[in-house]
């Protein structure tokens, strides 16, 4: 690590290196808190994530990269919790959703092809009601309902507890 400290607190800009001194991590602090845009890298020198701090709490801008540079992961902090919209691709389907204080609040989620996967209601970060999960072609494949977050029925069946 190369960086600053002052009272025994971390101060200004920091690199944090990998093995063969090449960068890891880059990014500010002030009084011992993150403050500022961190950058954190690949070995091979690209951006893996972009991340924003204000005195010690994400805030602003959040941005994950996968090893060729694309987009994996998308959303913004306010004081430290996930706000408004968010997306996330993994392994060929793309989650979307909105976040209400941390908590998601809405989701769907969408295969490579554009079509949706998944679609349902979060509230204060609780499944509820209808879910439907579809296959490739856009085919309903699943119906669960939910009610306060416990599955309750598949397609016609209902679950007991």
């Amino acid at each position: 690590s190369i960086g600053k400290y002052k009272d025994s607190k971390m101060i200004g800009e920091w690199k944090f290196l990998y093995p063969n001194q090449e960068i890891e991590i880059i990014g500010s602090y002030v009084n011992g808190k993150k403050d500022g845009q961190w950058l954190w890298f690949y070995p091979n020198r690209q951006t893996l994530m972009e991340e924003n701090w204000d005195e010690g709490e994400r805030n602003g801008l959040f941005v994950e990269y996968d090893e060729k540079g694309n987009v994996i992961t998308k959303g913004n902090y306010t004081e430290g919790s996930e706000e408004g919209e968010w997306s996330y691709e993994n392994r060929g389907t793309i989650e979307k959703g909105n976040y209400f204080d941390g908590m998601k609040n809405g989701n769907t989620e969408y295969w490579q092809n554009g079509r949706v996967k998944i679609s349902g209601q979060y509230t204060t970060g609780v499944q509820i009601g209808v879910w439907i999960k579809f296959d490739e072609e856009g085919n309903p494949s699943l119906t669960t309902t939910y009610k306060d977050g416990k599955e309750i029925q598949w397609n016609q069946y209902q679950i007991k507890e």
